[in-house]
């Protein structure tokens, strides 16, 4: 005969947490929320069993084996070998009638139809998906502190990231770069595991190398010049990531001009940079799409043009280049 305990309850809470918050961090938004639900079940369910394993008994039908099972008799329980317990809606109704939280259990309640399949995954957009799972972090956090659950035992790797969407520090930039970061990061450390340490480095440097074609090229649509540059990666601090951006010119016209003479056909170049606008690193998988991607993960708004400038090529040939990485 086995009934819950509260270590277990804990562990299956942090569990699906970790697959929730890793569904965020590498996009696959209909993880979430279904992970997100089943955590919130157990955190609840642990707080509950907390003051009393009884306090997990479905009252209303009669589950009194139920009841010995979790309080200690299961010697004496004849008709079930484990406990029936109630569902994630009760869960957290009790919840909230043993102790104040900050986030109302109407909204927490949009996490438990998801979970039981009322409400489909579909319909939250990206936006109403990080808000449920900002409120089913607070309200896992406020459990959590009543249980006295260190921080590392609650969100592992994922505790900055939680701290962060618990206090909405960031702006959606902000959010969405971190996100990126995180699994990049992740992305990584699986790379890790595959590869023996003594073969590492020559690993990375293999898989950055594919993008070196890339560099120096000039590419662009006619009056407009672009390239790349090599820059340390922000995730992995690889130093071979591609950075590709604008090439910027500041001239200087000369003091006398002839009457024929144009200003921008006669000025010299004084200084060129290079003005990014897009990063992709090849060894953690990270891909920066924007200028202001670039700003926030710490990309200087101008970086120094280190190598001569190679052919020009277009934009297919750039889609042939990189359909090509592995």
């Amino acid at each position: 005969m086995t009934s819950p305990s509260l270590d277990q309850l804990v562990a299956s809470a942090a569990y699906h947490a970790d697959l929730a918050l890793k569904a965020y961090t590498s996009g696959e938004s209909r993880a979430i929320l279904v992970n997100a639900a089943f955590s919130m079940e157990h955190v609840s369910k642990a707080l509950l069993f907390s003051i009393s394993p009884a306090y997990l008994v479905d009252v209303r039908n009669g589950h009194f084996d139920s009841l010995l099972l979790l309080t200690g008799h299961g010697d004496k329980a004849t008709k079930l070998n484990s406990p029936r317990t109630i569902g994630a809606k009760e869960a957290v109704d009790r919840v909230s009638k043993v102790m104040d939280t900050s986030v109302t259990k109407d909204k927490l309640n949009h996490l438990v139809e998801v979970r039981d399949g009322v409400v489909h995954v579909g319909a939250f957009d990206a936006t109403s998906t990080r808000e449920l799972l900002t409120d089913f972090l607070r309200f896992s956090d406020e459990i959590y502190d009543k249980l006295n659950v260190p921080d590392e035992d609650r969100w592992g790797r994922h505790t900055v990231l939680v701290k962060s969407l618990v206090e909405q520090q960031w702006t959606e930039i902000e959010h969405e770069v971190h996100r990126k970061m995180t699994a990049a990061l992740e992305n990584l450390h699986d790379l890790t595991l595959l590869v023996p340490e003594s073969e590492q480095a020559a690993v990375a440097e293999a898989r950055q190398a594919v993008l070196a074609p890339l560099v120096h090229l000039q590419m662009g649509a006619t009056g407009e010049s672009r390239t790349c540059e090599l820059v340390a990666c922000p995730a992995c601090e690889h130093p071979g990531a591609v950075c590709a951006g604008r090439v910027r010119e500041e001239c200087e016209a000369p003091d006398q001009l002839d009457p024929m003479d144009r200003a921008d056909e006669v000025a010299s170049p004084v200084e060129m940079w290079l003005e990014p606008m897009g990063l992709i690193c090849h060894v953690c998988r990270l891909t920066l799409s924007n200028a202001d991607e670039l700003r926030v993960a710490g990309i200087p708004e101008r970086l120094e043009i280190t190598g001569l400038p190679r052919p020009r090529i277009n934009a297919a040939q750039i889609g042939q280049i990189l359909s090509a990485l592995p």
